[in-house]
C-alpha cells in the first residue's frame, strides 16, 4: 500500500468515526451508562474504501441489534454537522 493510500485510509477512518459519533445516544440501563448508535463504519472487503452503515438505533440487546443492523443502508459519503 502506498503512503498516499495509507494517508487517505487514515483520513477516511477518522471521518467515518466522527460521523458515527454524531449519532451517539447515551442511556442509563440497569444503573449503567450505555452509548447507542445508529451508524457504524467498516473497511470494505478490498480494503480500499470505508463504508458507513446507518439505520435505526441499536438497543443494547445483541439479538435485537443484529436484526436491526441487517436493515441498515450503506453510506459512502460522511457529511458532518458543523
Amino acid at each position: 500500500m502506498s503512503p498516499q493510500a495509507m494517508l487517505e485510509g487514515t483520513e477516511a477512518d477518522e471521518l467515518c468515526y466522527q460521523w458515527k459519533e454524531e449519532s451517539k445516544r447515551e442511556i442509563i440501563k440497569f444503573g449503567m451508562d450505555y452509548a447507542l448508535f445508529n451508524r457504524r463504519c467498516e473497511l470494505n472487503s478490498e480494503q480500499s474504501l470505508y463504508l458507513g452503515y446507518e439505520g435505526d438505533y441499536l438497543t443494547g440487546n445483541q439479538v435485537q441489534d443484529e436484526k436491526i443492523m441487517e436493515n441498515w443502508i450503506v453510506v459512502k459519503t460522511f457529511s458532518l454537522k458543523n
